[in-house]
C-alpha cells in the first residue's frame, strides 16, 4: 500500500481519476473548544496493489495538544 496523498483541506474533489484539492492546512488555531469547521475535507489517495488485497480498516485520529 502507498498513500501518494494525504491532506486536510477546505475541499477536495476527484473527477475521472483527477484530484482537486484547494486550502490544505497543517494547523487549526480556534480561540476556544469545542470548535465548529464549516467545511473541512480529508484528501486521500492511496494506492493498493495485488500484494494489498483484501479487506482493509482505516482510522484517522483528531488529537488536540
Amino acid at each position: 500500500m502507498e498513500i501518494d496523498i494525504f491532506a486536510v483541506c477546505d475541499f477536495a474533489q476527484d473527477v475521472a481519476g483527477k484530484l482537486t484539492v484547494v486550502g490544505t492546512f497543517d494547523t487549526i488555531f480556534v480561540p476556544e473548544l469545542p470548535a465548529v469547521l464549516p467545511i473541512c475535507s480529508i484528501a486521500a489517495r492511496v494506492r493498493l496493489q495485488k500484494k494489498d488485497d483484501g479487506l482493509h480498516s482505516f482510522k484517522i485520529m483528531v488529537l488536540i495538544q
